[in-house]
This record gives C-alpha cells, structure tokens and sequence, in this order.
C-alpha cells in the first residue's frame, strides 16, 4: 500500500526472483540486472496492466490512520497470536532512528530581556548515524545495531556501547536491504529464533525490510514479520510511542555534557557510541517498552491477546 513498484523497480524484482529460481536470462538482464523493457510491456499487456499516477504521500499519510486501516492491523494480529501463540518474550517491535554529532542545545538561565543568548554546539551541520533498537512485549530489549556513515568498519565504532551491540558501514549512514539482512542476522543470534521457536516481528513497511534474501531469513529462522499501516507509525509503534522519545533526551543530554567536558573539542561518529551507550539503559527499561506496547493498543499475556475498541487519538 503507497509503495507501488515503477516500471523499473518491478523489472528488478523480477531479475531478481528469476535469479533465484536459477532460471536462464537473456544477456542484457544480467548486465542490468533488471527485466528487459520487452518483457515488462509484454507482462503489462498480458495481465492487464497499466501505469497509473500515485498520490501524494503527505496525502496518504493525512488519511492513512483510521479506523479501517488499524483494525485490519489489529485483526491480523489476533490471527496470528491465536494460531502461534506467541508469548510476550517472543513479540518484538524494530525500528530505526537516527543520532547525530549535532547536539540539540538545552535551555539556559539568563537575565531577563536577554535578545541574544548563545550554547556552544559541536557544529553548524551533524554526521548522521542509524541506530536500530528492538524491544519486545516481556519489557526487554536487544543490543543495538549501528549503520555508521564510512567505506570501512572499524571496531572502535562500538567503544562505550551496550555490550553485544554491532553494526556496519555505509557511506550514507541509512539502512539498505544489505545491512539490513545484517541486522536480522543480528536479532537471530539475541533471540536464538528457530521455526521450532517462533518469534513475531512488527515494523513498518520501509522498502529496505523487504528484500528476497530477508524474507529467506525469515522462513529459515522461524520469524513472522507484520507490518504496520503506511504512515501510522507514530502512533502504533511501540518504539515510537515510548522509547525513543527518552532516549534522544538523554542522548542530547550526554552530548551536551561532553561538550562542557571538553572544551574547543568536536562530537564525532567516535563519540556516538559513548552517548548511545549512556542513553540506552537509560531509556530502553521495562517501564518504557511496556509502556510502548500497552499505549499501541496492546493487551497481552501468555498465549492470549484482547483487542481494545477504544483508541488513544480521535480518528
């Protein structure tokens, strides 16, 4: 929904799945990596198929959240807790943020009438740097996973971290569907999931989810991955509710405090993990996830969910 594939996109998923079938291509699809245009006119053709404008997302996500969308949310996962029974150590929410060299500067006392009053940060423009949490409906959560924005990793990237935490490069410092396949890697060897142990994964619907090799990962390792409604997020992801909010406070209140620390000192990438290593225990505590999962309408225990008809924003 709101993610059609283009012209080209639908060529590549289709070179994709070709290649894992182990089919044989024409030499151009293996140059591209991507479906020639003759056969995606003639797929067009054939199913009845046809390019059509999209809205606005800004559109989708002003209608996006209302009652019909999340109750069909809802109703898949009651299907799903009624047939696999998760308990709630097996219910896990995943999401990115992200975390800069820029911290955000607090307010400061001053003489009343003060036009002017100045906090030093560590610079005009910040580095950015993904960090993926993960919580589940038992109050617990995983060790990070970082994407830092550099060609080469480098083991002092997770100094001050939480232990167990790891990451991966990337020049931009955003998820891909490559490192992304990294950071589920990442959940299996936290969670010990298997298709005899059986984990439900929720997350949004970010394109860098969903990729052929992911999806492998899921079937192999027993995971089920429900994804949330476009554009309701910041309203029924647990992290979003609840975690996250905390943890950029106290994330900005550790920068701030080793800038006064170190004076005529930069914030680099190199300091990220030290803040994040202070600000996730801080946040990621089971006051706060519980929170998270009973404010997106979640009431569980073991082997049973209710639905709540009541809803926490006017629709």
């Amino acid at each position: 929904m709101h993610h059609g594939l283009t012209k080209k996109e639908a060529g590549q998923l289709a070179y994709e799945y070709a290649q894992a079938k182990g089919k044989n291509m024409p030499k151009n699809w293996t140059e591209n990596k991507c479906a020639g245009k003759d056969w995606m006119n003639s797929i067009m053709s054939r199913f009845g198929l046809s390019l059509r404008s999209s809205e606005a997302t800004s559109l989708a996500r002003a209608t996006s959240f209302n009652r019909t969308n999340v109750s069909e949310f809802f109703n898949i996962l009651e299907e799903l807790l009624i047939k696999h029974k998760y308990p709630p150590n097996r219910i896990y929410n995943l999401d990115e943020t992200g975390v800069t060299t820029v911290q955000k500067t607090p307010k400061v006392v001053a003489e009343k009438g003060s036009k002017q009053v100045g906090r030093i940060t560590s610079a005009e423009r910040g580095t950015l740097v993904t960090v993926v949490g993960c919580i589940n409906a038992a109050g617990q959560s995983i060790a990070p996973f970082f994407v830092f924005p550099r060609v080469n990793w480098l083991q002092s990237f997770l100094n001050g971290t939480p232990p167990g935490s790891t990451g991966k490069c990337q020049p931009s410092g955003w998820m891909t569907a490559e490192i992304f396949r990294d950071m589920i890697r990442h959940l299996i060897s936290q969670t010990s999931c298997s298709p005899t142990n059986r984990l439900l994964l929720i997350m949004d619907n970010h394109d860098s989810h969903v990729s052929l090799s992911v999806v492998n990962l899921y079937r192999e390792n027993g995971i089920d991955v429900l994804t949330l409604p476009p554009h309701c997020s910041y309203k029924l992801q647990p992290l979003d509710v609840a975690v996250y909010g905390p943890f950029k406070r106290y994330y900005n209140e550790a920068a701030n405090s080793w800038m006064i620390s170190n004076p005529n000192r930069r914030i680099t990438i190199y300091e990220i993990g030290i803040f994040v290593g202070i600000a996730f225990p801080r946040a990621f505590v089971m006051e706060n996830v519980l929170s998270g999962f009973q404010k997106q309408e979640y009431t569980l225990s073991i082997g049973t969910f209710s639905k709540i008809t009541t809803f926490s924003a006017p629709l």
